[in-house]
């Protein structure tokens, strides 16, 4: 037998055969990150979160490892897609590695049973949003609008918005504690009307990124910066709402992450959430329970309320859909019972609050099991509608457009997200951005080293 016949294709470095191992070890180093994240979260929850009694450490039982549980939980990541593209892509692996995956492994422990309902819908709206968003991009007619009138309709749109909340409220702009916060909300909603509500969310979650995506990208445009920044502070200042003060950190650092970094760090997924996991809980164990709070509400959360959600809707009439568009548009007064509010109010809380949980408990909540179908088709068309609207924007950009909608999705309803919060609006400007789209300096510089 000759040397060439006894050597494998892999040995011979045979390119399809490379293409082969190459994704199987992406997949299978990907799942063991996430294996892994799953399992130190369940331990932290068990052996640290539910001792210490934080927030939304739930447990109607004592908290027992499921196998049966941990595989369903590792399912999804047969289709999700492997190779990171576009931000469609990467807003289901987070909405799969904070929301599904741990709600899977962690409900049996918050409610007492294993919830085979929940668990199926959950993986039923995961894996209808994952095949709905790999369609073909959409055709969309184009639109031409010059870079300076897109950069002049968003700058009068800038004028409008901060104009009627300075008139309205005078200059807010306060460096408040977070400490402080719940009572400058409390303020906030009992004088707000419902076109406040858009006013205030439309800007600091749509308009102001889109400027502060536009200046960090365009060199002379230091006094738009400022002036961004500034409406965002003054906003915080007015509203006491934390999530705003988000952009301000997170878009610089989207815009400074690569491409290929972004691809990377989410084929590691697992492995940095287990991380960035072990190192916060380590820190709030040991010096700050401040820190431990946040492992709570980032990490837990999102977990134990879906499963609240579910034990309480299941037993209780659902809260109807009606409330998560139509109530700030038509300045509802008097008590709403949203199911934030109604989850807010049971004794497992030491206080009334606001449980605002993720887009597929607020789907439970409102339309019962139907509502995962109802909600994972509708995220399905939501992000292959953004895949149409992004195509060659780069995920740098793309990723600073749409963290705060990737935030909001993880903590609110996906209808109250699209109307309230503004995520339709900003699809909206992208479909509308000038092509070709480096004319606003939306399209990553080349690198140095590809010159």
């Amino acid at each position: 037998m000759s040397r060439e016949m006894t050597v494998s294709p892999i040995a011979r470095n045979d390119p399809a055969d490379v293409m082969v191992w190459t994704h199987l070890s992406v997949r299978l180093v990907r799942a063991l990150g996430i294996a892994l994240y799953l399992y130190l979260l369940f331990w932290i929850y068990a052996s640290v979160l539910v001792p210490r009694g934080t927030f939304f450490a739930f447990s109607a039982a004592p908290a027992r490892w499921s196998w049966t549980a941990f595989f369903l939980a590792m399912t999804p990541m047969l289709v999700l897609p492997s190779a990171v593209r576009t931000v469609s892509d990467c807003i289901l692996w987070l909405i799969y590695a904070i929301v599904v995956a741990p709600a899977v492994v962690l409900a049996q422990s918050v409610i007492g049973t294993m919830p085979y309902p929940l668990v199926s819908g959950l993986i039923a709206a995961l894996v209808l949003a994952i095949f709905l968003s790999r369609l073909r991009p959409l055709a969309l007619p184009t639109v031409r609008v010059s870079g300076v009138v897109y950069m002049g309709l968003l700058l009068i749109a800038w004028c409008a918005a901060n104009g009627y909340l300075l008139a309205k409220y005078g200059i807010t702009l306060r460096l408040v504690s977070f400490e402080n916060v719940y009572d400058i909300r409390e303020m906030f909603s009992a004088s707000s009307t419902g076109v406040v509500i858009y006013v205030v969310n439309w800007t600091a979650n749509v308009i102001n990124v889109v400027l502060l995506v536009f200046s960090l990208r365009t060199k002379g445009r230091r006094y738009l910066l400022i002036a961004v920044v500034l409406s965002q502070l003054d906003i915080y200042g007015l509203t006491g709402y934390k999530s705003v003060l988000a952009p301000l950190v997170l878009v610089p650092l989207a815009l400074w992450i690569r491409e290929d970094w972004w691809r990377r760090g989410f084929s590691a997924l697992g492995w940095g959430l287990t991380a960035l996991l072990v190192t916060a809980t380590l820190i709030g164990y040991t010096y700050s329970p401040i820190v431990l709070g946040m492992v709570d509400r980032v990490f837990l959360a999102p977990a134990s309320l879906t499963a609240l959600y579910y034990q309480y809707f299941s037993a209780h009439p659902l809260a109807g859909p009606v409330y998560a568009i139509f109530r700030e548009l038509y300045g509802v007064s008097g008590p709403i019972h949203t199911p934030a509010n109604i989850i807010g109010s049971l004794p497992l809380f030491p206080f009334k609050t606001m449980a605002n949980a993720n887009l597929f408990a607020d789907g439970y909540a409102n339309f019962g099991w139907s509502g995962f179908i109802i909600i994972g088709v509708m995220l399905g068309m939501c992000l292959w509608l953004i895949k149409s609207v992004t195509r060659g924007l780069g995920l740098p950009a793309t990723m600073a457009l749409f963290l705060v909608a990737i935030i909001d999705l993880l903590n609110a309803g996906l209808p109250t997200i699209l109307a309230t919060h503004g995520l339709f609006l900003l699809i909206v400007f992208c479909y509308l951005l000038p092509k070709p789209r480096d004319q606003v300096q939306f399209r990553p510089a080349p690198h140095p080293e590809a010159a």
